[in-house]
């Protein structure tokens, strides 16, 4: 019986949705003039989209007809089948395959001696080896690697991200151990921004990583954690400062040793602003608790200067934060500058002027900064 156009898509869905290799066969050898011109190259529409039956039989795990079209010697399929097929955005079969976490049709579609697009990306970058890393499939992750021959370290795009990001990024553990202890990813491999895996959990604040997960990737290599930094020289600490991410400062002062948080703690970036993580915490996340760990858990040095002078209780007086300057000059109480911070109590233009020099601020700079630090010590 030959059915109509819009009788047959229907059918050959519900076949592929059961995965029923008769019914499938059955509507292809009955229905020959519908399909006479496409064959199995048919596009049906699907998740508001016209796709060939090949994407859909893999996204629907219909394994036993996906083996019957790839490897079947029905009319319909064989050397007809556009095996090698894209849709609009550049996507193939193997990406189909690794979003619908379906390794049969991996296994099937890598060992295909027609397919030849298994090194291909999408318009956006994405290869099926990023899906996998990205969701955590990892029985896709090992074909792909294994009988792939795909690079464990490819980069995505535009991003430059490896796998071994995307898995550190959406904490996936067991990715991140499949790839790292298994298939030797490199921990320091390098996205667009010259940064590794790592330094993203320190930019990321969308996202509350488990203690359990950022211990394990802190720990793998501690000289790591504590001497990475990005093509600016900025290390973990300066990207918590200037992100904001206070849980990630947290979970980093709970793991890692107290000296080497000082000595980062008081390292100047290679941006030109020469800034220390305390000078981004009171510029740009203006974050009162971040600005508070540095300065007593980690021991920031308050009078290091940037490439203006500045220290950073001048950077939080010209942000007009006077919670972040208080904390600072409060600190200072305690330091051998005590004497010219109470000197300022007295409310001496004089004094005022012998704290800014004190600093090395440039004339312009104290204008901006005298009456602030005239308030905040009242």
């Amino acid at each position: 019986m030959v059915e109509s156009g819009a009788d047959f898509d229907q059918k050959v869905l519900e076949a592929l949705e059961e995965d029923n290799l008769q019914l499938f066969e059955q509507l292809f050898s009955e229905n020959h003039e519908q399909v006479a011109f496409a064959g199995i190259n048919h596009h049906i529409s699907f998740n508001g989209s016209a796709q060939p039956i090949l994407f859909i039989a893999i996204s629907k795990h219909a394994n036993n007809i996906l083996e019957c079209i790839l490897y079947g010697d029905k009319p319909y399929a064989s050397d007809k089948l556009q095996i090698n097929y894209t849709n609009s955005i550049q996507s193939n079969v193997l990406h189909i395959a690794a979003n619908s976490n379906n390794p049969e049709a991996t296994m099937m579609l890598l060992t295909h001696p027609a397919f030849s697009k298994k090194n291909e990306r999408d318009i956006y970058g994405w290869h099926a080896i990023h899906i996998a890393a990205s969701q955590n499939y990892c029985d896709i992750m090992s074909l792909l690697v294994t009988i792939g021959n795909i690079d464990v370290n490819l980069r995505r795009g535009q991003s430059g991200k490896t796998p071994l990001h995307f898995a550190i990024e959406n904490e996936h553990l067991e990715m991140v151990n499949m790839l790292i202890d298994s298939y030797r990813a490199n921990f320091n491999a390098r996205d667009s921004e010259n940064m590794p895996a790592l330094m993203r959990l320190a930019c990321n604040t969308s996202t509350h990583y488990s203690s359990s997960f950022v211990e394990d990737i802190l720990l793998r290599d501690l000289d790591f954690t504590c001497s990475v930094k990005c093509s600016l020289k900025q290390n973990l600490l300066h990207k918590c400062a200037m992100h904001g991410n206070v849980q990630f400062l947290k979970q980093l002062i709970e793991i890692i040793p107290q000296d080497r948080l000082i000595k980062m703690a008081n390292e100047v970036d290679g941006s030109s602003q020469l800034f220390t993580p305390l000078h981004y915490a009171c510029d740009l996340s203006s974050h009162l608790e971040i600005v508070e760990i540095l300065l007593h858990h980690c021991k920031s040095n308050v009078l290091l200067t940037d490439a203006k002078g500045n220290t950073p209780c001048h950077i939080a007086a010209y942000k007009k934060d006077n919670s972040i300057a208080s904390s600072i000059c409060n600190l200072l109480l305690t330091t051998p500058q005590r004497k010219e911070l109470l000197k300022i109590k007295n409310h001496s233009q004089e004094s005022v002027d012998t704290l800014l020099q004190l600093y090395s601020v440039k004339l312009k700079d104290r204008r901006k900064s005298r009456h602030i630090l005239e308030t905040i010590v009242q």
